[in-house]
């Protein structure tokens, strides 16, 4: 046995070993937003402002966290957008914290079976299949390889190590700031009273501590601490069922008469270390369980290390229960996360074959894109791809754009879901202005000047009052006009009349009594071909239609010439 003890390796390559197989869907994964976007910025960052970062004594409001985000900076300039060295970063980060909780269980005289049930209940647990998954959360899993390294290294004595990794944990995460309190609990439980080497551990939280109340945003967000029991309650009842799929109340009072140090120490560890996120509603993720877990599975293993009868069940049922559970668990999970990355890839993928067509685009106008693809991850992945952080980008489904200028270089990007391709069309700076608009995914917005409510199942609602531009052609002799007219709209206005202008002259005007597609044509004088602006009037506005509180004039299908 002592043979197999002095060869830790022969534990913990199995379980690595399992690990690995049981997450390589992670590879078929993608970025999510919040990756797109840290790689985003990173990418144009200088060294010096994630070394500045580092070094100075400062509290970031808007969560810049040098280390995690140094992550970011590495590998988009080594992998740009390929996902598989971000996996392969994350999980051997994660297989590097089973090592040191190995450590810890070890220094804290936890026999060789109760520190593997610890290692496996740490090693691959579905609150936080998102940590093995999602690059996003690099944070989360830095922060915790430094706490480890600052209790195993306080635990050898090696003071001035500690304090670096410390210092290093809280750039990774701001959840380290109570570790001060942990190595308190440490040291009074299992060391020799060193109070005083804790003032320097202290007067680091302190210092950023009073700079995130000083300093904090006084406008709400997802991020903000909220200082009341309702938060308490949605953040305690979203997270104590995941850590052991049972209500926690049930499992708690096993460790609590346990009557042992350790136990008592790693649940401390876990509360201390995940108290922040009690405050932080706005944020419910079970991938911030992480750093916590450290410390509950601690508490796992020192229950198994009642007895050698004790660790020997508890390491059967971890290993013939537990795995198997978790594994299931994950393929389910699986299936969600490889369609959303299937989609995400093939919209990345989409987008760098459009810039390689439609290079020097000053403004992106966003149409549509994954259901899972966030407008900042979208933005993100157009700054890249483009190597251009001044890029402009609009998104639709955040408000209809009004009076985008033609001296833009535009692209107009739709998603066609069903395909899984992107579609685009563009226009240059000088080029001439389409003849005809139809209102579908790829409409010309740019030449949507006032009063038009966004393209919505083939129409677009307009105001009383619009305008569009639109280029003339040569020989142009109609302008036909098609819209929309709904049976629930048409009973509200009764009758409505539509009045065409071109240029501030009336082209014609027609009255509708009942609904359907109607289609009109106009004719018109031959001029030369240039660039005219249309307006469209209606004599009955609807103020209120199904709850919508805009004044609404008519839903127009399509408008142009005829030649």
């Amino acid at each position: 046995m002592k043979w197999f003890r002095a060869r830790p390796w022969l534990f913990l390559l199995p379980v690595a070993v399992l690990f690995l197989i049981a997450a390589k869907g992670a590879y078929k994964g993608f970025f999510h937003p919040d990756d797109l976007d840290n790689i985003s910025w990173t990418s144009i960052a200088e060294l010096r402002t994630f070394t500045e970062g580092f070094l100075y004594p400062k509290y970031f409001p808007w969560n810049f966290r040098p280390v995690g985000h140094f992550y970011f900076f590495t590998l988009s300039r080594f992998a740009g957008l390929d996902f598989t060295p971000y996996v392969a970063a994350i999980q051997t980060f994660h297989l590097v914290n089973v090592c040191l909780l190995w450590i810890l269980t070890g220094s804290l005289g936890l026999r060789t079976s109760a520190r593997l049930v610890a290692i496996i209940f740490f090693a691959f647990h579905s609150a936080v299949f998102d940590i093995y998954y999602r690059p996003m959360y690099i944070f989360d899993l830095l922060c915790t390889t430094f706490c480890l390294l600052t209790i195993v290294m306080w635990r050898k004595d090696r003071f001035w190590f500690s304090l670096l990794t410390f210092w290093c944990a809280y750039k990774s995460k701001e959840l380290a700031i109570l570790l001060p309190v942990v190595l308190t609990l440490l040291e009074f439980w299992f060391g020799s009273k060193r109070w005083k080497r804790l003032i320097p551990f202290y007067a680091v939280s302190l210092i950023f501590g009073v700079q995130a109340l000083v300093l904090r945003n006084p406008q709400p967000t997802a991020y903000s601490l909220v200082f009341t029991l309702e938060a308490i309650r949605t953040t305690f009842a979203f997270y104590a069922p995941q850590i052991f799929l049972v209500p926690l109340l049930l499992v708690l009072p096993i460790f609590l008469f346990l009557k042992d140090r350790r136990a008592y120490f790693g649940l401390a560890l876990a509360f201390l270390l995940f108290l922040p996120m009690f405050f932080v509603p706005g944020r419910l993720y079970g991938a911030y369980l992480y750093l916590p877990l450290v410390g509950i599975s601690l508490a796992v293993g020192t229950l198994a290390d009642r007895s050698k009868l004790t660790a020997g069940i508890t390491l059967a049922v971890a290993c013939l229960v537990w795995q198997p559970v978790q594994y299931k668990l994950l393929r389910e999970y699986r299936k969600t996360m490889l369609t959303e990355g299937d989609n995400h890839r093939a919209y990345i993928r989409g987008l760098r074959q459009i810039a390689l067509v439609q290079p020097g685009i000053t403004l992106a106008v966003v149409e549509s894109a994954p259901e899972t693809m966030a407008f900042w991850g979208t933005n993100g992945a157009l700054h890249f791809i483009y190597k251009n952080p001044d890029l402009k980008v609009i998104h639709l489904n955040q408000g209809f754009p009004e009076n985008i200028s033609a001296k833009e270089n535009l692209l107009l990007l739709g998603w066609d879901a069903f395909h899984r391709q992107v579609n685009f069309i563009a226009h240059r700076q000088g080029e001439p202005e389409a003849s005809i608009i139809n209102m579908t995914a790829l409409t010309p917005v740019w030449q949507l000047e006032q009063g038009f409510f966004g393209v919505n199942g083939g129409f677009s609602w307009t105001a009383p009052k619009s305008q569009a531009r639109l280029g003339r052609p040569a020989g142009a002799r109609a302008f036909d006009t098609t819209v929309n007219i709904g049976p629930a709209y048409i009973e509200k206005v009764k009758n409505v009349t539509l009045t065409v202008k071109i240029d501030g002259e009336i082209v014609g005007q027609r009255t509708f009594t009942k609904a359907g597609w109607e289609r009109t044509e106009w004719p018109v004088a031959l001029l030369p071909e240039g660039t005219v602006k249309v307006q469209f009037e209606v004599d009955h506005p609807l103020a209120t239609f199904d709850g919508d509180k805009r004044i609404l004039g008519i839903p127009i299908v399509s408008f142009g010439y005829l030649r």
